[in-house]
């Protein structure tokens, strides 16, 4: 059974990555990089101090906000070398396969973009 998903997970994978327009590679490659989200993240800490005036709530409310990045990018980063599970560019079968838009060398799974956003957006719905 393993194996079959495996197998699925690879052909799903290939499939994806043929599906990749080459004239948005520079928007992806840019949207993926950390610093890019850097002023969204100003933002919604500005969001704080504009609707919470009092200097407690702002603290505790940025300890919460920084808190919840911080344990989610530990929790991400114990899973991913917990599990090991490599990036496609670094499968030997799958190299000629695939296009590549850049080169990372840690591992996949979990996605660090999804969790830190989930749980920053999690934050802020609950918040507002």
């Amino acid at each position: 059974m393993l194996d079959q998903i495996k197998q699925w997970d690879r052909e799903l994978f290939i499939y994806l990555n043929s599906l990749g327009v080459e004239q948005y590679d520079q928007f992806w490659i840019l949207v993926t990089q950390e610093e890019f989200w850097i002023p969204l993240y100003l933002f919604l800490l500005g969001l704080i101090f504009y609707k919470f005036k009092d200097a407690a709530s702002r603290k505790y409310l940025l300890l919460g906000y920084l808190g919840s990045f911080a344990v989610t990018f530990g929790i991400t980063r114990l899973i991913k070398f917990s599990v090991q599970r490599l990036r496609p560019n670094q499968v030997d079968s799958l190299k000629e396969l695939i296009r590549v838009l850049q080169e990372p060398t840690y591992f996949s799974f979990v996605s660090g973009h999804t969790s830190t956003s989930m749980a920053i957006t999690t934050y802020f719905v609950l918040l507002f």
